[in-house]
Formats: structure tokens, C-alpha cells, sequence
């Protein structure tokens, strides 16, 4: 966003000003601007170090030379070392004196490995936080500081480091052998220093100020936006993540227990903490408050998942990290999102890679399968479906496939991206040649998913006795109910945790986010075998209405709309399985629609995966059926919008069934002429796999 494009872009609705760049504050001047030119419009700025809630101690954006080091407003220095979490603690198990250099034996770090590992390939060192034990044995961090560690012995267990702060600095201090932990700090976001804060409730509090992590930070950000951007409409968080960070120790008792507290996430449910204080105060501030929006990532069932005290989520990198196969969990995510977060729903999809219309020219041909316009248009779509709300910006470069993203231009000699426009316009944006955005206006009704295309029922009603319940072997976890029931088509089950369990659901959002949720699966809901083989690639309808029973709202009655997740997939009888989708599930029906995809031929059941997080679910009139259950169409007043999202087979649409009064044309395109041809169009139009149609009503 700059000065000069402000008049090309007031057609817009919804705008989210990123402040990742120096230039921060032109940026947030810039999107006062557009507010004051455009004041209906939902402004907001995106606020993150590198990604929130991952944030940079004090010394070390000393060390480094941080970009925003200059500027204590934006970026929160809280003189307490006990806001950030110590991953992998190890006890000192000799005296370290107040000397430039030490080296000493500790107890176990081999967690450290994989982070050392990283690291050193980038020819860089990590950076640790070492804080002395009380008289008994508690931890303490007002004798606390970060070193850089130089190097590591994981065979003799001895670590060197090298102290940040100068000699008689109040920052540094002496260690007694036993007296003392130390913890090396969390990788993120291609090895940036960034830590990531406790904002448990077991964070301790500040001596100074009273204030814990979540309350620290929640009141830094508040005042940020009051004393710099009071004149926007509220703050966008990048990256806040809900699941537990494997090898942290939330208590500080030496033990790592990924963020776990008697099987409970408290990691996550303070990042709700840090949400709720941020919009309705703490008792050391009063915070936003209603009219301000706050929003924060949620494609992943690792980020936030806090409905009732956000605003809505960004669907980033739609419809998964550069992965098809996700396309129906993450339809249905952002429509659960559409539906259950406060108002006003700012929930939006965003894809930001290079397709046949956006690219460097001169790298066509390394495209990849899933880089083309219908790419954008089932985004598109999938916003109609939602609030209408969408963002496309196709300047996503990933560097191993040498593909730069560039509009009306090509890679000059100097290699630098080059941006003829600050914004990419579609066909299905502004009709095309017509140049009216918001043609289709409100929509006309809800979304209609569509059935006739699919098979007979597979599951019968007597089928519902016979499934089949597997726990994981694992003692802190209990299969407590389980129900199967023809009437209704019901299937419950509530899973109980005794303890952190064996195979915790850990780590950060991102790629591999399905993979870990498989892994931590503790309960497997399985089906009789269907009643016939299967072949490889065949996609099956799955609907249910779903509601969910998690335990955080035992914790604290203001947790019962977080929401728990539950997967499912094809296994066959084999042992294959095949990809898994997500769904939220919370207190609230949810109607649901999801397809899943069988990974080979013969014969298969279907699975639900369950036991990721402790409490209950139960789906009523489950329905399992061959074909695409992402097969919908919208009706607006000037416009119909299909959606064919089978990742394999083509699927018919009947205009006349659809709206027997009225008479549809193709865009006139612009960017897509020979998808959006202006041509009229009547009766029945087969639409390809995975490809959506935006048709214009003609009046």
C-alpha cells in the first residue's frame, strides 16, 4: 500500500496494512489516510514480531541489531525475563562465575539437538535464558539473563556460552552448580530469534509490575494502537498459535511438559487470555473493547480458535500451504469461521502465489499443477460462500522453485521484484470490462451444497451398531463414553485425559499441521468395511450435524466456546490411509460437509479421528455417500457463483433448476478471457474439477 495507489484502491471494502517492513509508520500513516478517504471501510493493521505471539527478548535485538529496536511503543521490552518460555531446561551442574565465557556440565539436553542442529547449518549460534533456583528450588528470574551458546558436547553434556551483557551489568550474574537452569530458545519462522512467551496462567508475575506475560502484552498492545492508531478499526495477528510448543516448561519446575497441566493445554488457553485482555481488559488496563476489531490466523487447527473474542480469521495461503488435498477442510473452516466469530465477521480467504494470470513470464513453464486461475476462482468463491470478504496478491516467492511473482513485468537484471500496481484485480472482482466491483451484490439466499451428484447412502442405519472404538495405548488417557446408534445416526464418544499424554499434540501451525494431529490422535472411531471395494483417488461425501464438548470450559466457564477438533479418512484394509480433514467442533450445531479421498483400491473403512484435545463430540445424522461434498452454487441479485471442488471428475449444473426465471452470461474478462469468454450461457454447463464460475445475471 502506498500514497499513490490510495485512489485505486478505495473500490475496496476490507484492507489489512502489514507493518513487517521499516517503512512501519509511513505504512500506518498511509492506512489513517485510506480510513479518513474512505471511512466505511474495515481498516486494520497487522501487528507481529516476525509472527506473534513469538516475540524478541530485550539483549538479544541488542545483539542482533534488530530493525525495531529504535521503537519501544511498537515493540514491547519488558524488563522481566520470566515473561518467555525456556524450552528443554536443563539443570547447571557447576558453579558458572561472571566471566565473558563459561562452559559447564548440565543434565539432559538432548531436546537441544534438533535447534542446535538448524543452527549450525545456517553458521549461526543459538541463544539460551539461564535463571538461578531459590532456596527452594523455584525457579527465579530476577537472577536471570539470555546467553548465546557457542557450543554444545551432547555426549559429555557440557555446554559453552557467551554472555550477552558487560561485565557488573545488573543483567548478568554468578550461578551455583545446582542452583540454576538453563533453557535454549524456540526456532521459528526460518530460524528467526524469536521466543515464545508463557502466557499461561503458571507465568510468573512480574515483581515491578504485578502484570504475567498475557496481561503484559495485551496492555502494550492496547496503548500501541490507542496512541498510534485509534483512528483504524482494529489489529490483525499473524501466527498466533493455539496448540501446546513442544519442549516448554509453562510451570518452570525443570520438568517439559509441552505446555500440558494435568492433560490441559494452558498454553493455549492463555493465548485466549492474552485475546480477552487485549479486547476487554485485565485489571491493569481496560483494553479495546468491543468496537475495535481484533483478528488473528485460523486456516490451521494449531492457530487460534477463540470465536467469541475475535473478530474472525485469516484463511492464509488458501486452501493450505500449496495442498489441494485440503481443499474441504479448509472450505469448511473458513465457513465455520464466517458463522461463529463476533461482529463484524472480518474472516476473509487470501492466496499469494503465482498463477497463469500473475507470474515472471519468463518462468512458466515452472509453474507448478496447482498454480492456475481456478486456483484464485475457488478462493474467490469460497469468500462468497463465506462473508465476501477475499485477498489475492501473488508475491509469495518460494525460493527453492526459483519462481518470482511478477505483475505487468518482468525480472529486471538487478533481480529485484518489480510491481507495476500494488494490487491484482480478477475478472470475478469487477465483472471484468464492466469494472464494477461488488456487482453480485448481497447474497440472495445460503449456500447450497449440492447432492444429486452423489451416490446412495453406504453406511446403513444397522451399520451404526457395529462400529468399532480403538484406543492408543497410552495410561493418561481414557476412552470414558462412547455411543453408537442407529436412531439419529448418532455416533459420541468423550475422551478423558489423566495426565499429559504419551504422544501430546505439539508444535506450531504450519505445513505438517494434519500430520501431527494424526499422530496425536489418542481414539479411532472405525466403520464396519464398506459394503464394496473402493478404487484409488475415489472421493466420498461426508455430512454430519456435530457438536463438541471440550474440557476448557471446566478450566474457566469464559473457555466453552473453544472449540475441539476431530479428523477423518479412508483406511484401507491394508493399513493405508489416506489424507485427513478437520473440523471444529463447539458448543453450537454444525452442519458439516467434507470429503474424503481413498489412498488406493479394495476394501476400506472410513475413520474418525478423535482424542487430539480431552472431550466429547457427538454427530448426528451422519452420512457417508461416493462423490465431491464441496459441490455448491450461491445465488445473488446480479449473479450465481458454482463450485465444483472434486479434485477428479466434472459435474453438471442445471440453470433451469437452479433459477428457472433467469438468464446468465458469462464476465466479460479481462484477466481470464478465455475462461470469462462474455458469452451467454442457458441450460446445463459442465464445470471442470476443481474450478469455480462467477456468471453475470443479465437484467
Amino acid at each position: 500500500m502506498t500514497r499513490e495507489a490510495l485512489p485505486e484502491l478505495l473500490h475496496q471494502d476490507a484492507a489489512v496494512a502489514s507493518t513487517a517492513e521499516r517503512s512501519y509508520r509511513e505504512t500506518e500513516a498511509i492506512a489513517i489516510e485510506f480510513k479518513r478517504l474512505k471511512p466505511e471501510a474495515f481498516v486494520r493493521v497487522q501487528y507481529f514480531w516476525d509472527a506473534f505471539p513469538r516475540v524478541l527478548p530485550h539483549s538479544i535485538a541488542k545483539k542482533i541489531n534488530f530493525r525495531l529496536l529504535d521503537d519501544p511503543a511498537f515493540y514491547a521490552f519488558p524488563k522481566f525475563n520470566g515473561f518467555y518460555l525456556a524450552l528443554y531446561p536443563a539443570k547447571v551442574l557447576q558453579d558458572i562465575a561472571d566471566v565473558d565465557e563459561a562452559e559447564f556440565l548440565v543434565s539432559d539436553i538432548s531436546g537441544w539437538m534438533s535447534t542446535w542442529q538448524k543452527c549450525r547449518g545456517r553458521k549461526r549460534f543459538p541463544f539460551a535464558i539461564i535463571y538461578a533456583l531459590d532456596e527452594r528450588g523455584a525457579a527465579d528470574f530476577t537472577r536471570s539473563e539470555f546467553v548465546q551458546i557457542a557450543s554444545v558436547d551432547f555426549d559429555q553434556r557440557r555446554v559453552r556460552i557467551l554472555r550477552l551483557h558487560p561485565a557488573n551489568s545488573p543483567g548478568r550474574h554468578a550461578y551455583g552448580a545446582g542452583r540454576a537452569r538453563i533453557g535454549i530458545q524456540s526456532l521459528t519462522a526460518n530460524n528467526a530469534d524469536m521466543w515464545y512467551p508463557n502466557l499461561s496462567r503458571f507465568c510468573p508475575r512480574d515483581p515491578e509490575t504485578g502484570m504475567n506475560a498475557a496481561e503484559h502484552w495485551a496492555k502494550h498492545i492496547a496503548t500501541y494502537f490507542q496512541q498510534r492508531l485509534a483512528p483504524l478499526d482494529g489489529l490483525a495477528f499473524d501466527v498466533p498459535p493455539f496448540a501446546p510448543h513442544r519442549g516448554s516448561d509453562i510451570d518452570n519446575d525443570g520438568l517439559i511438559d509441552h505446555g500440558y497441566s494435568h492433560g490441559i493445554n494452558y498454553l493455549g488457553l492463555g493465548l485466549y487470555d492474552f485475546f480477552d485482555f487485549l479486547k476487554n481488559g485485565s485489571r491493569f488496563h481496560a483494553g479495546l473493547g468491543p468496537d475495535v476489531l481484533v483478528s488473528a490466523d485460523g486456516e490451521e487447527m494449531a492457530d487460534q480458535r477463540f470465536p467469541d473474542v475475535t473478530n474472525g480469521a485469516e484463511n492464509e495461503d488458501f486452501p493450505g500451504y500449496m495442498d489441494f488435498t485440503r481443499f474441504p477442510e479448509q472450505l469448511n473452516l473458513h465457513r465455520w469461521w464466517c458463522e461463529r466469530a463476533l461482529t463484524p465477521n472480518v474472516s476473509y480467504p487470501v492466496m499469494r502465489f503465482p498463477t497463469d494470470a500473475y507470474h515472471n513470464r519468463q518462468n512458466t513453464d515452472k509453474l507448478l499443477p496447482w498454480m492456475h486461475n481456478n486456483f484464485a476462482r475457488l478462493g474467490i468463491a469460497a469468500a462468497c460462500f463465506g462473508n465476501g470478504i477475499v485477498a489475492y496478491e501473488s508475491s509469495r516467492v518460494w525460493v527453492d522453485k526459483k519462481l518470482l511473482a511478477i505483475q505487468e513485468g518482468d525480472k529486471p537484471a538487478g533481480g529485484e521484484l518489480v510491481e507495476t500496481r500494488p494490487y491484482y484485480i480478477w475478472d470475478e472482482y469487477n465483472a471484468g470490462t464492466r469494472n464494477q466491483f461488488r456487482w453480485l451484490g448481497p447474497p440472495s439466499g445460503p449456500v447450497v451444497f449440492r447432492k444429486d451428484h452423489l451416490g446412495k447412502e453406504i453406511l446403513t442405519d444397522e451399520s451404526f451398531e457395529r462400529w468399532d472404538a480403538i484406543k492408543m495405548p497410552d495410561p493418561n488417557v481414557a476412552l470414558a463414553r462412547k455411543e453408537f446408534m442407529a436412531r439419529d445416526r448418532r455416533l459420541s464418544a468423550d475422551v478423558a485425559f489423566l495426565g499429559t499424554p504419551k504422544r501430546p499434540w505439539t508444535g506450531e501451525s504450519g505445513p505438517g499441521g494434519p500430520e501431527r494431529l494424526e499422530r496425536a490422535a489418542s481414539v479411532i472411531l472405525r466403520s464396519p468395511r464398506l459394503p464394496t471395494a473402493v478404487g484409488a483417488g475415489d472421493e466420498f461425501a461426508i455430512s454430519f450435524v456435530g457438536l463438541g464438548r471440550s474440557i476448557y470450559r471446566t478450566v474457566d466457564p469464559k473457555y466453552e466456546h473453544i472449540p475441539l477438533c476431530i479428523g477423518f479418512r479412508v483406511r484401507m484394509g491394508t493399513g493405508e490411509a489416506g489424507t485427513s480433514q478437520w473440523a471444529h467442533l463447539d458448543n453450537k450445531p454444525w452442519s458439516a460437509q467434507l470429503s474424503v479421498t481413498a489412498p488406493a483400491s479394495g476394501a476400506a473403512s472410513l475413520e474418525i479421528l478423535a482424542g487430539v484435545e480431552p472431550g466429547g463430540f457427538e454427530l448426528r445424522d451422519f452420512s457417508l455417500r461416493a462423490g465431491c461434498a464441496e459441490v455448491a452454487y450461491r445465488r445473488f441479485p446480479h449473479g450465481l457463483v458454482l463450485m465444483n471442488g472434486s479434485a477428479r471428475k466434472k459435474v453438471v449444473f442445471d440453470l433451469g433448476l437452479i433459477d428457472p426465471d433467469g438468464r446468465y452470461q458469462r464476465i466479460d474478462g479481462v484477466v481470464d478471457p478465455d475462461w470469462n469468454t462474455g458469452r451467454p450461457v442457458e441450460g446445463r454447463i459442465e464445470l471442470p474439477a476443481r474450478e469455480a464460475l462467477f456468471l453475470e445475471r443479465k437484467e
